[in-house]
């Protein structure tokens, strides 16, 4: 017997935002990696200038060469991690690690939800199973489950 599973509110809720968290903390990273590279870059174009006495030719040539660094960087390490696919599969399994208590509840919950083939079995245990892991996730703070600490380090360093 087969039955079309969908997953509670709640979780699908929790689980889009902390894609969302995912998101923005790896355009923030991004973003701040890209801001280091273009000062180092800057700062090495303006030492090569005053080391050289570069015409002013050269200069503008090398101006724009750098705007132009400075666009695809931005893009690059901005751009991708907003348009990146993320796997809910994979945000459920970092919560999962975070709270081992949840006893692979909802993994299980977003893989038969998720899953392109209806779930095998009987609908009111799948149904029990995707009610406990919503009301066992119910209290948890899935925030810590996607650290920020990477994206702070390189704010910081920016």
């Amino acid at each position: 017997m087969t039955a079309t599973v969908t997953l509670p509110a709640v979780l699908h809720c929790r689980l889009a935002a902390l894609r969302r968290r995912i998101r923005l903390l790896g355009a923030s990273r991004g973003f701040a990696r890209s801001i280091v590279v273009l000062v180092l870059s800057a700062g090495a174009l303006i030492g090569l200038d005053c080391w050289l006495d570069l015409p002013s030719t050269t200069r503008q040539m090398l101006f724009w060469i750098w705007l132009g660094e400075s666009a695809i960087l931005s893009l690059i390490s901005v751009g991708l991690p907003l348009c990146r696919r993320i796997d809910v599969r994979d945000i459920a399994a970092a919560v999962e690690a975070k709270y081992p208590d949840l006893g692979e509840r909802l993994t299980s919950a977003v893989e038969l939800a998720e899953g392109s083939e209806p779930g095998h079995g009987s609908p009111l245990l799948i149904g029990l199973l995707l009610e406990e892991a919503a009301q066992r996730s119910q209290t948890l703070d899935f925030q810590p489950a996607i650290p920020r600490r990477r994206a702070a380090m390189a704010g910081v360093l920016a």
